[in-house]
């Protein structure tokens, strides 16, 4: 990376020991026709139901037609064990978010 002029560093989680420990882990994984805001739109819906994420990744992958697809992996945690009604709530309004943005 040094001929780019690119710095790296390693990240640490501070320790303020006021953390929860997570109970459960989703994972979210969403590809569609690449546009602006996608990325943004899927990281709200997650903060509104009440997730943490823990690693996320995008890429874009050209479809057999040329078309350029955006893809995106989100691994998220919650705090709390989440019952089947909030689950559904989660699916659903990944749902609706994937009809706005014509996620596949």
């Amino acid at each position: 990376l040094e001929p780019l002029n690119i710095r790296t560093s390693f990240l640490t989680k501070r320790s303020t020991g006021k953390y929860q420990k997570a109970q459960m882990g989703i994972r979210i994984h969403c590809v569609g026709k690449d546009r602006p805001g996608m990325l943004a739109a899927v990281a709200e819906k997650v903060s509104q139901g009440h997730l943490s994420v823990e690693n996320i990744t995008t890429e874009l992958k050209m479809d057999q037609s040329g078309s350029r697809n955006f893809v995106i992996n989100c691994d998220c945690t919650a705090t709390h064990k989440m019952t089947k009604e909030e689950l559904d709530r989660l699916f659903e309004d990944f749902n609706v978010l994937k009809n706005e943005l014509s996620f596949d």
